[in-house]
């Protein structure tokens, strides 16, 4: 996905035959803005089901205004990396494209939308599989510097929170994050009492009241005085996807327990937001960086032995890592048919089916 690569030889057109190049180039770039910021480009294997994978294309002609005529390829051409959303269906995806860019190309990617499956690989010297959160993945890719990360949560709902706890925690490369979850069960789930005798557990997986506690990480991370900020949101409708993504179809959300309840909190389930109809309500939950963060991820050592890839990798590149580990695409990757990408929205959201087994 070399950006030369996407831009064709475009073919001539006369600035008198068009009414687009009569305006003023002001009014141009308030167009072709207009024409990129509801632009998607999307990669990958989109889960369609609990069990199978569907491939997605971008459409072919989502930078066709970069083709119309030198003119106009002259005027977008260093502008549309900026304004389209780049969307990942699966984290080895979104490696694979941007890791073969050079790091001044990325850097001026701004906004990316990505799986929030783990990204499984089985380290050096290592006999079991790992499986690296997002935060761990956009470590890969230490030369991002987007103004919005929207990560579509997974399942089960204990890993989506889980995930997003981390990228509150040390997630690098974003300014805003926004975390979208298929229903509300990310926020009502639970763990006993006995497994959060395991710290593994108690650490991970067990619950907050939120986004209080998300807030008090930010902020810690970014100053009290920065202006960073935590904010979940609900759908108002039911099993209606994306709907959480428009302002006017959601609502504030917040998890008040009493002092007395906070000792054994996340224990019990929120039974409104785990079962029911109610439950089909996608949450949002919406991370703000404060004035001032420093969003780089750092390039040099010591990596964080648990978490970071590049601890174990030794300055290895993408490719390398997946030589060296031994990676195998999926025996239908290679002649899988693929799907364009159609949305009439980039925000619009296909969650995949986990009642079916099959497609």
């Amino acid at each position: 996905m070399r950006c030369t690569h996407l831009i064709e030889s475009p073919r001539p057109i006369s600035r008198r035959g068009s009414r687009l190049l009569q305006l003023p180039r002001e009014l141009r770039d308030k167009i072709y803005a207009a024409v990129f910021s509801s632009t998607r480009l999307t990669f990958g294997e989109r889960r369609v089901t609990r069990i199978s994978r569907k491939r997605i294309r971008t459409a072919p002609n989502a930078l066709a205004l970069l083709h119309v005529c030198p003119q106009l390829n002259t005027e977008t051409r260093t502008m549309w990396i900026a304004q389209v959303q780049f969307s990942f269906e699966d984290p080895e995806t979104m490696l694979d494209k941007l890791s073969k860019l050079d790091e001044s190309t990325t850097s001026k990617i701004r906004h990316i939308r990505m799986s929030g499956q783990p990204l499984m690989i089985q380290p050096l010297d290592c006999d079991d599989d790992v499986y690296y959160r997002t935060a761990s993945v956009l470590q890969l890719l230490p030369s991002l510097r987007l103004d919005t990360l929207t990560v579509l949560g997974c399942q089960p709902v204990e890993v989506a929170y889980q995930t997003l706890d981390d990228l509150i925690k040390r997630g690098n490369g974003w300014k805003e994050l926004r975390f979208v979850s298929q229903d509300s069960a990310m926020l009502g789930y639970s763990v006993s009492e006995a497994q959060c005798s395991w710290d593994l557990v108690e650490r991970i997986y067990r619950r907050q009241p939120q986004p209080k506690a998300w807030k008090q990480v930010i902020l810690a991370r970014d100053g009290k005085r920065s202006g960073a900020s935590v904010e979940v949101y609900r759908s108002t409708r039911r099993n209606a996807p994306g709907s959480v993504l428009d302002p006017q179809e959601r609502e504030r959300f917040q998890q008040l327990p009493h002092q007395d309840q906070l000792p054994t909190y996340g224990f019990t389930k929120e039974v409104g937001l785990v079962s029911g109809p109610e439950a089909s309500r996608e949450i949002l939950v919406v991370v703000k960086r404060g004035r001032g963060a420093d969003i780089a991820e750092k390039i040099t050592p010591p990596f964080d032995e648990e978490n970071d890839i590049r601890a174990w990798s030794d300055k290895m590149c993408w490719a390398q890592i997946k030589k060296a580990t031994q990676w195998y695409p999926s025996d239908e990757e290679e002649d899988q048919e693929s799907e364009v990408d159609k949305y009439s929205n980039i925000d619009d959201i296909l969650w995949p089916n986990l009642n079916e087994q099959s497609s």
